[in-house]
């Protein structure tokens, strides 16, 4: 990433978002109905939940999360459990097994996107600790190095990629461990990520 255009910078995750930055303690009452997101719900980038009372939660249900947050599944990052907050419930909780970025200084549907491209990915698998549950930790996440374009850039870019996740639900993008190599579907998330790369890294440029 030593070649970036003009305007653009490196930046460490951890610059332009805080991690986990609010818990459900003493939040609700045993009786309260929330949401639960695990990281066994989220599928290709979207994510379910499952109501229950908060008494009857597991103790993993601690993270709370609002609009544009971001989810990083820091169990087996290489199964990608990454997706963003779009509509959440106002009882709307994540487990521990997710870290929670908060993107400040940046779009967050850059970050996002980002998130998902390899050489993202790859940090993490080198990152992570552990034999029967390889995870990564908050630190990790944090110092992984970001190709930071100006704002208005970082939107476009966001807004073309996100226009790709749309076509690929629309043909039924779910876990890519079911996907046939010979599908539209497999042939649309390679073009996508070969698209994201270019983008990503400002070899392909956008008009904003």
């Amino acid at each position: 990433m030593s070649d970036l255009p003009d305007g653009w910078e490196i930046v460490k995750l951890r610059e332009v978002s805080i991690f986990n930055p609010e818990s459900v303690k003493n939040r609700f009452s045993s009786e309260t109905v929330i949401e639960y997101v695990e990281l066994s719900n989220i599928d290709a980038g979207t994510y379910t939940s499952t109501q229950m009372e908060y008494g009857n939660a597991p103790s993993r249900a601690q993270r709370a999360v609002k609009y544009n947050d971001i989810l990083v599944g820091t169990v087996r990052p290489y199964l990608r459990r990454f997706a963003i907050i779009k509509k959440p419930s106002p009882n709307l909780i994540v487990s521990t097994g997710f870290t929670v970025v908060r993107v400040l200084d940046a779009i967050p549907e850059y970050i996002h996107q980002y998130i998902w491209s390899e050489s993202f990915v790859s940090h993490l698998i080198k990152s992570m600790v552990g034999s029967n549950f390889p995870a990564v930790s908050e630190g990790d996440i944090g110092i992984a190095s970001i190709p930071l374009p100006p704002l208005a850039e970082q939107r476009k870019i966001a807004e073309i990629l996100s226009t790709w996740d749309e076509a690929i639900q629309l043909v039924g993008g779910s876990s890519q461990s079911q996907e046939n190599p010979n599908s539209y579907l497999h042939y649309l998330r390679e073009q996508k990520k070969g698209l994201m790369q270019r983008l990503l890294t400002g070899a392909v440029r956008v008009d904003v």
